[in-house]
């Protein structure tokens, strides 16, 4: 992708993103002649779509330590051959990142709706099943807010607004932050996305900017000297620290973005740890700003790409975490205890 120009006066506010500069094109390869026979008793079981780097990466861990395991990407379900009993439809672990109905193929007709539902059915079914599932409930960005809000951790003035020139008064300083109450992106024709980032917006700007048309969150500009990143898996923590010149640059600039893996600190593990506790997460990125010294809550990602910041910091840590996490929650499943043979590290041989 592309950096897209500064918007110019009267476009509208976030809204404006949805052209092609914020496009992402994540087509399918070709389906495989034949499709492939797949088995679920005992195994992991991964539910995304075909892009996804994270799902291959974590696959080929799982193999190298003799985990079984079935992926399911919704825009190549016609690939998938499956026959199964009843009473053996139980996977260990399910993990669900992307396997959404706008991913699927259009349902042009009747028949193309029944088959999309049907797919959905079987795979919250297996997650029902499972003996563990990642990456936990859903939570919404307001339900997060309130959420850290009342457990005591910083969180941004914030207000939900669809008139964001007439609000912005009930915000201190300059600038303020406008975000989407949704997913940060959309896809309304499959394997198109359109991403939809956060703008931050001097104040005497928004009047020359068109309100967006929709209710919208709008928050205070709160000054920092870092903004780190923190993966969470099942207690395990790593963290980065990320430089950029605004919120879409890791997508319309990614050159100039600067990422170095940190130590977690300790009033962002305490508060990782506390959320991830309420909202029973076993997976989350989450996002905070660090200023003077306090750490300021923003949102947790439960889908959160790792591997294009691990690239960027020259780790593996989070793709060996999650693959532990996997592993122990399979072995546990099958009523086994993961062997620990002396001088063996695992996060080593997994390529932390």
């Amino acid at each position: 992708m592309t950096s897209s120009a500064d918007p110019p006066d009267g476009s509208p506010l976030l809204v404006h993103q949805l052209v092609d500069p914020f496009a992402l094109d994540l087509l399918p390869d070709q389906p495989v002649a034949g499709g492939k026979e797949y088995a679920v008793p005992g195994q992991v079981v991964l539910l995304s779509r075909s892009v996804d780097a994270e799902f291959d990466d974590l696959q080929g861990r799982l193999d190298r330590l003799g985990v079984p395991s079935l992926r399911i990407d919704a825009d190549r379900l016609e690939d998938v051959r499956l026959t199964v009993g009843i009473a053996d439809l139980r996977p260990t672990v399910v993990w669900t990142r992307r396997f959404t109905r706008t991913a699927m193929p259009a349902a042009g007709s009747a028949i193309d709706a029944l088959r999309n539902d049907s797919w959905l059915a079987l795979a919250n079914r297996l997650a029902g099943l499972a003996t563990a599932t990642l990456p936990g409930a859903p939570v919404g960005v307001l339900d997060q807010l309130a959420g850290a809000r009342g457990l005591g951790i910083a969180v941004p003035a914030t207000i939900v607004t669809t008139s964001p020139a007439e609000a912005a008064a009930a915000l201190p300083g300059d600038r303020v932050v406008l975000k989407v109450i949704d997913s940060h992106f959309v896809e309304p024709v499959p394997g198109r996305l359109y991403g939809i980032f956060a703008e931050v917006v001097e104040r005497r700007e928004l009047a020359r900017r068109t309100s967006p048309g929709m209710p919208v969150i709008m928050q205070e500009f709160v000054p920092h000297e870092a903004e780190h990143r923190v993966y969470y898996c099942l207690g395990r923590l790593v963290a980065f620290d990320i430089r950029k010149s605004g919120p879409a640059a890791p997508w319309s600039d990614q050159p100039s973005v600067l990422v170095r893996p940190v130590e977690v600190l300790e009033p962002i593990a305490t508060a990782v740890l506390s959320l991830a506790a309420a909202w029973d997460l076993r997976f989350g990125a989450f996002d905070f700003l660090v200023a003077n010294g306090r750490a300021v809550f923003l949102e947790v990602n439960l889908t959160g790409d790792w591997r294009w910041y691990e690239s960027k910091a020259g780790t593996h840590a989070v793709s060996a975490m999650t693959a532990a996490a996997v592993l122990d929650l399979h072995l546990r499943a099958r009523g086994a205890v993961r062997p620990r043979p002396a001088g063996f590290d695992l996060l080593s041989f997994l390529g932390a």
